[in-house]
């Protein structure tokens, strides 16, 4: 792109593994008991149950303003197993992987924007 003074901006183009990915991530992420579920698995050392998943799902929701209104980890186990698991498991988001950390990145990324 130049200007004016004919200077010169060199812009770096975005991965070519990466950038195809970023919408597929950003769909996975839009929903924010999916993202609490991505900081509950990156909590974890190895595989957890989907009802230990759905009782730090539900702790984390209780402790901000982003929960969906259930109570119950029962109800939250629910949701997790026939929408948001899915979601991600389709994105290749729940194997920790480099697909998972990417995620996660991203993730980090907007939180400390939002903190700014």
């Amino acid at each position: 792109m130049s200007s004016d003074t004919g200077s010169t901006i060199d812009v770096e183009e975005p991965s070519r593994s990466v950038a195809p990915e970023l919408p597929r991530l950003f769909d996975a992420l839009s929903d924010a008991r999916r993202c609490l579920v991505l900081a509950a698995l990156r909590s974890t050392d190895g595989p957890i149950a989907e009802t230990e998943l759905a009782s730090r799902v539900l702790e984390y929701e209780r402790g901000t303003s982003i929960g969906e209104g259930c109570s119950e980890p029962r109800q939250v186990h629910v949701t997790l197993r026939h929408r948001h698991l899915p979601k991600l498991e389709e994105y290749g988001v729940v194997d920790r992987g480099a697909v998972f950390e990417e995620a996660y990145g991203v993730l980090e990324s907007g939180c400390a924007v939002l903190d700014e």
